[in-house]
């Protein structure tokens, strides 16, 4: 965006301009998306989904200038992968020791660069977040083990239930007209339009092996002009559709390449050089 990429490893994140700088922050673990702001080129929101919780940086001065845990906003409840109970997460030595003194089962994550979370064991599993395209104030995150889409509010931190009924959900988008979302292991691309909700299935379409039977897995979906560009993960193709003339198309791409996220703009030839010594680097 305005001449700057973001790109990220599972625990860093990367700005190229015509230079690389780096964000680093100890609660970064698995990183699945980076988000500009599109009112503020210099704000950047990344979704952290080993630790349930987003954060937003200003890159003028490169600090943190808003977080949000998911364990701090009703969202603390994780599973013991291997007795399926349920485990309180925090954060804060004061509310494990409280929840110690009235003997609940819990997990305190204060030292995370030596912790981690398996993926059963995470609240929420945040693996997409994305800036309101139309008000300041709004996020957009999927919650994959809940199954929904959630409005955030960073005003007062609040949550809403934007689109719900959902199989493992990537890449929500929102503005003033419409909300978009992928749910993942259903093989739906849910738009909600003029209050509207409609589902696209990509269950019938070609180019998926065999052996993969009736499993799919959509990662992220964006907008562009009337289109829908979706990451086809099973069939190793970008889905273009257009809901509204009912046509479409299946680009595939190296079967070798798992793509996580797409965005649409350009970058200079410098910058292109920078993009591969730094994916190189991070391998």
């Amino acid at each position: 965006m305005n001449n700057k990429l973001a790109v990220s490893s599972e625990e860093k994140v990367f700005i190229i301009t015509d230079k690389v700088q780096v964000l680093e922050n100890d609660y970064f673990s698995y990183i699945h998306t980076v988000s500009f702001c599109p009112f503020n080129d210099n704000r950047l929101m990344v979704s952290s989904s080993g630790f349930d919780c987003i954060f937003e940086y200003d890159l003028k001065e490169f600090n943190l200038v808003w977080e949000w845990f998911a364990w701090e906003n009703g969202f603390d409840i994780g599973k013991d992968p291997i007795t399926n109970s349920d485990v309180l997460l925090t954060r804060d030595k004061e509310q494990a020791e409280k929840w110690h003194q009235e003997g609940k089962n819990f997990l305190l994550i204060d030292n995370p660069k030596t912790q981690s979370l398996p993926t059963a064991h995470r609240s929420a599993f945040i693996n997409s977040v994305s800036y309101h395209m139309d008000k300041e104030n709004l996020i957009l995150a999927t919650f994959f083990h809940i199954g929904k889409m959630m409005q955030i509010n960073k005003k007062d931190n609040s949550v809403l239930t934007v689109i719900e009924s959902m199989q493992h959900p990537h890449g929500g988008k929102q503005s003033d007209t419409i909300s978009l979302a992928t749910s993942t292991n259903s093989g739906e691309i849910v738009l909600i339009k003029d209050s509207i909700e409609y589902r696209y299935y990509t269950n019938e379409l070609e180019g998926k092996p065999s052996e993969l039977g009736e499993i799919e897995w959509l990662q992220n979906s964006i907008l562009v002009d009337d289109f829908i560009i979706t990451i086809d993960s099973n069939r190793t193709s970008f889905l273009i559709f257009s809901p509204d003339k009912g046509l479409y198309d299946i680009i595939p791409y190296n079967k070798d390449w798992a793509i996580q996220d797409i965005v649409c703009g350009n970058l200079t030839q410098e910058q292109k050089v920078l993009l591969q010594e730094t994916s190189l680097s991070n391998g």
